[in-house]
């Protein structure tokens, strides 16, 4: 159909929000392609989607008819949402995907499935929810998107440089309050977007200033508390556990959150993104540096459930960085030397275990991309990490000014943690950063809070006095 409102068929089925592709760009010829065949391929790689088509399209009305409006032919910036309507038993309201955990917003993906679970009498990924106001609510999701593209810019500046500024001054004065600061600037940024997020705030300017307001101040005045063991790993793993709460509660506000999953994106709807998941790498292996086997195990476990589970962050790839930095830790802790023989055996201990958790996610009813991908084998689990590993160079290489910051960011992490005296913390995140630029496929955000997120540790590390935090 051509473009439509949705007040089209409101009165009459289910509308939303449809997001034609991913990537940064979208074309008519590949969002036509994804939308019989029920998957996506990025712009970042190029190319259409393949297979074969799962159903044709229509001309006429049916029983259960499904409307969708498609970019023009040509290539365009994916900025713009387009109409989506079903209208037939069951579908009146507001259209809401099992996949996208966003009310109204509907991934192209999702209407293939779709189409073929309600001709074999399934429930189908897109079902509807009741709401008088669909429209209106439509209207305002689309209003959100459209202001959330200067205030994701603008956090991501202040929560970076708030971390590295506190860092800096740690490093030059020595200062185990300001080290300690440092390790709560980006967290702290990121749990106050929540709050706007869920608040339903994402106008630029309340956005920056509650980051600005929340960095500095707020870090110093959580680590003045934070001055023993106890106290720092206890407020560190809180926060991880605070963001598991809104995670599986209200999966909707890290999505519309200025630091979180871009949904309009196409890539990732909801969950935990590369970026938090570089971040999340100091709350969880401080408490398990300071506080021994109990913290590694305590927050360990929490972090993996945060990152791993379905309902959560749904992110296969943070379990397996998290849990190679805590291998190291502990192995470390333990003064155990890092042989080629332990490395190797470890991996694939990391890799069975990451696996594991995944199969028991789907054995009690979890479904997301990472279950999808273990469900189709060893294959599908090779095939879709040799799919992250090419959008993942190609994202790197995107330009020459992109390749420059991702290899300086790696160099810069890299001194931090070979600099003498080296510390079991330090390498630990070292090795999560490497694992991490294997299994994920945003080089940029895992390289440049990486850097931010390491700068933060050594700092903290060089400040901290003996037996101290």
């Amino acid at each position: 159909m051509p473009p439509f409102p949705p007040e089209r068929y409101a009165d009459r089925g289910a509308v939303g929000l449809l997001v034609p592709g991913a990537g940064p760009t979208v074309s008519g010829a590949g969002a036509r392609a994804s939308l019989v065949r029920g998957k996506v391929q990025s712009s970042v790689i190029g190319g259409l989607p393949t297979g074969p088509p799962l159903f044709e399209l229509g001309t006429a009305a049916a029983r259960t008819t499904i409307y969708v409006s498609l970019p023009s032919p040509g290539s365009h910036l994916n900025r713009r949402r387009y109409g989506i309507a079903i209208v037939g038993p069951g579908y009146h309201g507001l259209l809401v995907s099992s996949r996208t955990h966003v009310p109204g917003l509907i991934a192209i993906a999702d209407v293939a499935p779709t189409v073929v679970a309600l001709r074999e009498g399934r429930t189908p990924v897109i079902e509807a929810d009741a709401d008088a106001e669909a429209s209106a609510h439509l209207r305002s999701l689309d209003d959100r998107f459209r202001h959330l593209g200067g205030a994701r810019l603008w956090s991501r500046i202040l929560a970076l440089g708030s971390t590295l500024l506190l860092a800096l001054i740690a490093a030059s004065m020595r200062s185990p309050v300001f080290g300690r600061a440092a390790l709560f600037a980006a967290p702290l940024a990121v749990g106050g977007l929540l709050v706007l997020s869920a608040l339903g705030s994402t106008r630029t300017l309340p956005t920056v200033g509650l980051v600005a307001a929340l960095s500095v101040p707020g870090a110093l005045g959580v680590a003045a508390f934070a001055s023993t063991r106890l106290r720092l790993s206890a407020v560190l793993a809180g926060l991880i556990a605070a963001f598991l709460v809104v995670l599986v509660a209200w999966p909707e506000v890290p999505a519309l959150a200025a630091i979180g999953p871009r949904p309009d994106g196409g890539g990732r709807f909801y969950g935990i993104t590369n970026s938090l998941e570089t971040l999340l790498l100091v709350p969880t292996l401080v408490p398990a540096a300071v506080l021994g086997t109990a913290g590694l195990t305590a927050v360990g476990l929490i972090a993996l459930v945060t990152l791993g589970w379905s309902l959560a962050g749904a992110d296969g790839g943070g379990v397996l960085v998290i849990m190679a930095g805590l291998a190291v830790l502990a192995a470390r802790v333990r003064s155990a030397e890092l042989t080629l023989r332990r490395v190797v055996v470890w991996a694939a201990a990391l890799v069975a275990l990451g696996a594991a958790l995944v199969a028991v996610d789907a054995l009690t009813g979890g479904s997301s991309h990472v279950t999808r991908a273990l469900g189709g084998g060893p294959s599908g689990l090779a095939g879709d990490l040799g799919h992250r590993m090419h959008l993942s160079y190609n994202s790197a290489t995107e330009t020459s000014g992109t390749l420059a910051m991702v290899l300086g960011c790696l160099i810069a992490i890299a001194i931090l943690v070979l600099r003498r005296p080296r510390t079991p913390l330090l390498e630990a995140f070292g090795a999560a950063i490497l694992v991490s630029m294997l299994v994920n496929d945003s080089p940029r955000d895992v390289s440049l809070f990486g850097f931010a997120a390491c700068a933060a540790l050594w700092s903290w590390e060089r400040a901290r006095l003996p037996g101290r935090v």
